[in-house]
């Protein structure tokens, strides 16, 4: 490589859930490298879950949690007696009593967690114990008691395998300010801080973070804050993914941002501005022309700046995702599954509740295009299993995907999200099969014909079940997703729902609940209160992506909490504990679909001693 290339580090930081490699370091990484940059990749997600999934760490973890408890204990004590209250003192007592419980009552059970988990730890890596179910549900048991005890000092806040989240601190310009600042209560700031003292060691000219979600805005901007204060004269730190093209007015407001965190954040897709940056920061011996880069935005004198938003590079120009560098042993399956993306945005766009699509330019990635990509990865990094990311794929256009797949017998397996409409005919399903489709996601959303229609689906609502069965038929594995708490649903309203999971559970082979959320860029923002949904919408957390709202009729929020309950336990009393319940996640279902068989994960459950044998490994008091 030539020394005077200019050297660009891609950095992905946690929270996420640890199984592979995410789509936009992998796509960035190769777009970039195709231009002829040189671009090194750090998965610090990955890095962390390893870091801190071990006996050492949780010595100190253990370790921290005692101080703290002797801290707060006479800290606590004093407060007593001088009358003090407030939020704070809450937190700290509701802290010194989980950590209390558990130094009272479960020592013991922390002693063994010591001894067992690098076994544990080990399932994951090794191919043979992976897919023996029982010892795989225990490695998890053994991840969430660990993760407990990662957790157990900065209680109430709480890491886990797929979340995190910390109460202490709103999701404000604030309260992101106080977190990233406190050594005391940020659980990420040890493991950070000396990955970016080394990140710094690799001497790269631009720097850039990926912070895709909510739970990764916290910690990753604690690190660019640490690198924003260490960094050299003359390398230049941008921040850029999903969330920040939603919250772009947000940071137009604040100032402080841009001396805090980053000298820039990219809007949008990420390919084209920075090819541009990098283009910039090579001419540049001083300041980059920052005016000359699309979709940016930074600060301009005193005030913040955002230059036009450019046309992002067709699905058809991206050079195609590259995994070197990524450290593919590391994450928590033996088998990877690769996300691929052959559309973006929703052919549909028109379901209420969604706002995937926004900041997205609609884009169909040409067959011949999707196909090269799947036979490099393929051949040159050995990937089998692909996971598709697009939010819905044209059926049609699935089956020219799945003909080209037989024709070459390139002998993967996939799986991806789908619309219960007509045009998924048997004829198509049973090819999508032959082709090496395991599973579909279909968005099933509810069991009320009122609610779907508010949702706007835009699918036939007696025959979705129609096209369920045609797929169980085909030898697909059927996962639904639906939700509960669309405003004015009411508890009969959500049985519906329940009942439609439960009655049919041969054609619904798994499913997912989740409690709806108002995104400030949905479309039902827009009308809920015009339809005389919603009378009252808070956005007092200027860095969520969501709002808070009154509806002005149906559930209360606890309600909607107890029926996704009273669902998750009626549909495991329905479907008898199968194995898929135990398996968790949708990647880990896959390659069980994919090395055991559907007969296998219909038929097969835990014997009565193992689950007894599970209860006791979970239980914690």
């Amino acid at each position: 490589m030539d020394s005077k290339i200019l050297r660009s580090l891609l950095v992905f930081v946690p929270q996420w859930i640890p199984l592979n490699p995410h789509f936009s370091l992998c796509q960035l990484a190769g777009h970039l490298r195709g231009e002829g940059h040189d671009v090194l990749v750090e998965d610090l997600n990955i890095g962390f879950y390893r870091h801190v999934l071990t006996p050492e760490y949780l010595t100190y973890s253990m370790a921290k949690a005692e101080n703290v408890h002797e801290y707060l204990n006479e800290k606590l004590a004093m407060g007593v007696a001088r009358g003090e209250r407030g939020e704070k003192a809450c937190f700290e007592s509701a802290r010194f009593l989980e950590i209390d419980r558990y130094l009272e009552g479960r020592m013991e059970e922390y002693h063994h967690l010591l001894m067992a988990l690098p076994d544990a730890i080990s399932v994951f890596d090794e191919r043979e114990r992976f897919y023996r179910p029982f010892e795989l549900v225990k490695a998890f048991i053994a991840v969430d008691k660990a993760l407990e005890v990662v957790s157990l000092p900065y209680f109430p806040a709480r890491i886990k395998f797929n979340d995190f989240f910390t109460p202490l601190f709103p999701l404000t310009m604030q309260g992101l300010i106080n977190f990233t600042t406190d050594k005391d209560e940020n659980l990420f700031y040890r493991f950070l801080s000396r990955e970016a003292t080394r990140l710094l060691g690799l001497e790269a000219r631009l720097i850039g973070i990926s912070i895709n979600s909510p739970t990764q805005l916290f910690p990753g901007l604690t690190l660019a804050s640490m690198l924003m204060k260490r960094k050299p004269p003359g390398t230049f730190l941008a921040l850029g993914g999903n969330y920040f093209t939603r919250l772009s007015e947000v940071l137009s407001a604040h100032r402080e941002f841009f001396t805090l965190f980053a000298d820039a954040v990219v809007l949008g897709e990420g390919e084209r501005p920075l090819c541009k940056l990098i283009d910039e920061l090579e001419k540049s011996h001083g300041a980059p022309l920052l005016s000359a880069v699309p979709s940016l935005v930074y600060i301009d004198g005193e005030e913040p700046r955002a230059t036009p938003r450019g046309a992002p590079l067709s699905l058809n120009e991206l050079h195609m995702q590259d995994l070197v560098g990524l450290p593919m042993g590391d994450y928590f399956v033996p088998d990877p599954v690769i996300s691929v993306q052959s559309s973006k945005g929703c052919y549909w766009q028109k379901c209420t509740f969604c706002d995937t699509d926004f900041g997205i330019t609609p884009d169909v990635k040409a067959p011949d295009r999707l196909m090269a990509e799947v036979r490099l990865l393929r051949h040159r990094f050995g990937i089998t299993h692909f996971e598709f990311i697009d939010e819905s794929i044209l059926p049609q256009y699935m089956e020219e995907f799945s003909k080209r797949l037989l024709a070459e017998k390139l002998d993967i397996a996939w799986f991806s999200n789908g619309r219960t409409e007509e045009a998924f005919t048997e004829g198509r399903l049973r090819l999508f099969r032959e082709s090496g489709l395991l599973m579909i996601l279909w968005g099933v959303e509810s069991g009320c014909r009122r609610i779907m229609d508010l949702v706007n689906k835009g699918v036939h609502f007696d025959k979705r079940l129609e096209i369920l069965r045609r797929s169980a038929a085909a030898g697909i594995w059927n996962f639904a997703y639906i939700f509960f708490g669309f405003p004015t649903e009411t508890e009969a309203e959500a049985a519906e729902t329940i009942s439609l999971i439960r009655d049919h559970t041969d054609i619904i082979h798994s499913y997912g609940r989740s409690i709806f959320t108002l995104g400030k860029h949905s479309k039902l923002r827009e009308k809920s209160m015009l339809r005389g949904l919603i009378h009252v919408i808070h956005d007092d957390m200027e860095l969520s992506t969501s709002l808070a709202y009154e509806s002005t009729s149906g559930m209360a929020p606890l309600d909607i909490m107890k029926v996704a309950e009273i669902c998750k336990y009626a549909c495991a009393e329905k479907y008898g504990e199968p194995l898929w319940m135990y398996l968790r996640y949708r990647e880990v279902l896959f390659l069980y679909l994919r090395h055991c068989g559907l007969p296998f994960l219909l038929s097969h459950t835990l014997t009565g001693e193992e689950r007894q044998a599970v209860q006791r490994e979970a239980f914690m008091p």
